[in-house]
């Protein structure tokens, strides 16, 4: 019987431009992308039947939520990806193929422009600057920080929407910057 896949590292939670990250490798990613990506952190939350591994807006007893990890949208090219980001050597891929089931049935089901895609550590690569900016986040990182702390750290609260939103830079408010992350869709006379 095969050893399952156990996390080298306890998760912590880091605070970043107002985002509560649960790990280090999330931090890393989101600084890699940050420039050419708008992006929302765990703000798509997935209901699942585990028996069909298809997403549902029925809740009833036995249903389960899975969260990707980010959802992104290029500014250039308008590609969109459900993001799950894992670590080295992880190698639970009947929960990857679980998680690619569950994402593809729900962007079918509701339309969506994107493409579910797991990114593994060792495809996160920081720039030089990228590696400073990690290095000086984590010099200042508080570890361990309770749940519920972190979560007051999200710009999950900001006018009324129950999302993590990254803005990179953008001058949209939230409720137009998230249709831009669903949907590819911006007001007509805006530019980035």
């Amino acid at each position: 019987m095969e050893t399952p896949f156990t996390y080298e590292y306890k998760g912590c939670h880091i605070d970043y431009k107002g985002l509560g990250f649960d790990s280090l490798l999330e931090l890393r990613y989101a600084i890699s992308i940050e420039q050419g990506f708008a992006f929302m952190r765990e703000g798509i939350k997935i209901f699942y039947d585990p028996s069909t591994e298809k997403s549902t807006n029925y809740l009833r007893a036995g249903i389960r939520r899975y969260t990707p990890d980010f959802l992104i949208r290029n500014w250039q090219t308008g590609k969109a990806f459900l993001i799950e980001v894992k670590p080295s050597g992880f190698d639970d891929f009947n929960a990857l193929s679980l998680y690619q089931n569950i994402c593809n049935h729900y962007i079918e089901t509701n339309k969506y422009d994107w493409e579910f895609k797991v990114i593994f550590e060792e495809n996160i690569i920081l720039s030089p600057g990228q590696q400073a900016l990690f290095d000086a986040v984590l010099s200042n990182k508080i570890l361990y920080r309770k749940r519920y702390e972190c979560n007051s750290l999200d710009l999950r609260k900001q006018n009324g929407l129950a999302t993590n939103i990254k803005y990179s830079g953008s001058r949209f408010p939230p409720d137009v910057f998230l249709l831009y992350l669903k949907r590819n869709k911006l007001p007509c006379n805006s530019d980035r």
